[in-house]
């Protein structure tokens, strides 16, 4: 770092002073990343000689690291970051100077890195006080993974100090990260924090915390903004028999309305799916109307006078008008006649509840209805325990008579 090297004497002759006047207040560690990083510029001819002496004569020394970071995250990134600010505040709060020495060798090698997936880095690891990482076998494009659950278990810990303990704070923190994934991080942040007020009630426990998250993850509840609202105005028992209350149907079957207010909370829930749910929820209510008929138009279209005098209602479909239907359906297929699929779903629909004597239930038709609208939709996206089999026998057979192709 003499004149040999570097061209000029600032850095070192600024480093010495402040050394000699305040005294060593970085560790061997910290001093050898802040000569390595300064070195790696300068032979490199990389001209900001003047800049590291500044750095060094301007910022106190705990934060030495935190401004080279800073240097090394925009180098990287190419640009100047707007984010600079917010995440010099960041990277103040953390005190475990040795991560950032680490997050600096693998930012050399993290080409896939985003700016978004660093600011969750520096944003966790800020709020990450206590507690060892296992980070140093992790690609940087991993940490906020590892991060996420250490961060989540540390705020669960100081719940659960709060009232002497947890059964099982493991299992509380996938939940925790099963809703976030489904919701939000912001969500999860604020039920925790009214949690985290509701301690002093006399039958309080982490454990009910634990039954709520999982009611979440499961989405026998939905969690909306009014729902927070909801908790910080009530008891957490009052608020717990309110949501069972109002996301539990009898037999614990879903409506439609309960359905889409879900996936539209669901923040895994594709664009094309949410745009589409009007559309399907007006198919589904059409569905369940007893007084649903099959259109005129495609009655006169096959100049079938029985048909037309034996099939109008579908919830009134025998099975033999349901032979008779499917036989007009077939010659329509021939004369180039379609027949929606909300048609064809109405009458699978009856005759599922002419054979087995339940109706398809809203959640089924409405994975069916999804399906055949979303190009890129999976039977992988519907829950288990919905019925999948009658699923794919649905969409399989609307598919067939709509001349739909089937993949």
């Amino acid at each position: 770092m003499t004149s040999e090297y570097i061209g000029q004497e600032g850095i070192l002759h600024y480093l010495q002073y402040r050394l000699s006047c305040e005294g060593i207040h970085v560790s061997c560690e910290e001093m050898y990343f802040v000569i390595n990083f300064i070195l790696s510029y300068c032979l490199a001819g990389v001209q900001v000689q003047y800049t590291f002496a500044w750095l060094i004569a301007a910022y106190p020394q705990r934060n030495w690291i935190d401004e080279l970071i800073l240097m090394h995250l925009e180098n990287h990134f190419r640009k100047l970051l707007d984010e600079k600010p917010k995440w010099r505040g960041y990277l103040s709060k953390i005190h475990n100077k040795e991560v950032l020495v680490l997050l600096s060798a693998k930012l050399d090698h993290a080409k896939s890195i985003t700016i978004d997936r660093m600011e969750t880095v520096l944003y966790l690891l800020s709020n990450i006080q206590s507690g060892s990482f296992s980070l140093e076998a992790l690609e940087l494009t991993e940490w906020p993974y590892v991060l996420k659950e250490k961060y989540w278990l540390n705020k669960l810990n100081r719940l659960c100090d709060a009232v002497q303990g947890c059964e099982d704070s493991s299992t509380t923190c996938y939940y925790v990260l099963s809703v976030e994934n489904i919701y939000t991080t912001e969500m999860v942040e604020s039920l925790l924090t009214i949690f985290t007020s509701k301690v002093s009630e006399a039958n309080f426990s982490p454990n009910k915390l634990t039954t709520v998250l999982s009611n979440f993850h499961t989405a026998k509840w939905n969690l909306s903004e009014a729902d927070l609202q909801d908790l910080k105005n009530a008891t957490l028992d009052e608020w717990i028999d309110g949501m069972d209350g109002k996301y539990t149907t009898y037999r614990g079957e879903r409506t439609i309305r309960q359905l889409v207010a879900l996936i539209r909370c669901n923040g895994n829930s594709s664009e094309q799916v949410k745009n589409n749910l009007p559309n399907i929820e007006k198919s589904i209510n059409q569905i369940n109307d007893a007084t649903y008929e099959v259109e005129n138009d495609t009655i006169h279209s096959l100049e079938s006078e029985l048909f037309a005098k034996h099939i109008e209602v579908v919830a009134k479909f025998t099975e033999e008008d349901i032979n008779i239907w499917l036989e007009q359906r077939q010659r329509a297929i021939k004369g180039n006649v379609e027949i929606d699929s909300l048609e064809i779903l109405a009458v699978i629909n009856r005759a599922v509840e002419l054979k087995r004597g339940f109706s398809l239930r809203d959640t089924q038709k409405l994975a069916v209805l999804a399906l055949l609208a979303n190009d890129r939709s999976t039977l992988a996206q519907v829950s288990t325990g919905e019925g999948k089999s009658l699923i794919v026998v649905a969409a399989s057979i609307v598919i067939a008579l709509g001349k739909q192709k089937s993949t």
